[in-house]
């Protein structure tokens, strides 16, 4: 079904519902996300994402703090980030 947030799913810029291939989508056509992404889309972009971003702070520590002998974060504030994100999705559901 073509949604609201179907929209830039061509260009790969969609964002994809978590509900679509769960109990259902509630919104329909309004639903901000995209219901044209296969099943597993949205928890292999998390990934993708958690990866890049694991790789940013790995280069960032190595280049500036390994001479002074810091050692690398541990990562609590991205897993707390991508939490704070599913949050904001579930947020946007609409109620029964």
């Amino acid at each position: 079904m073509y949604t609201v947030g179907s929209r830039s799913h061509e260009l790969g810029l969609c964002k994809p519902c978590a509900f679509i291939f769960k109990d259902g989508c509630l919104s329909g056509e309004n639903c901000k996300f995209c219901h044209l992404c296969q099943p597993g889309e949205k928890k292999r972009r998390r990934k993708e994402r958690l990866a890049q971003r694991r790789a940013a702070v790995e280069r960032r520590h190595l280049s500036s703090s390994c001479a002074d002998g810091d050692e690398a974060p541990h990562g609590e504030p991205l897993q707390q980030q991508e939490e704070d994100e599913e949050e904001e999705e579930l947020q946007s559901q609409p109620e029964l």
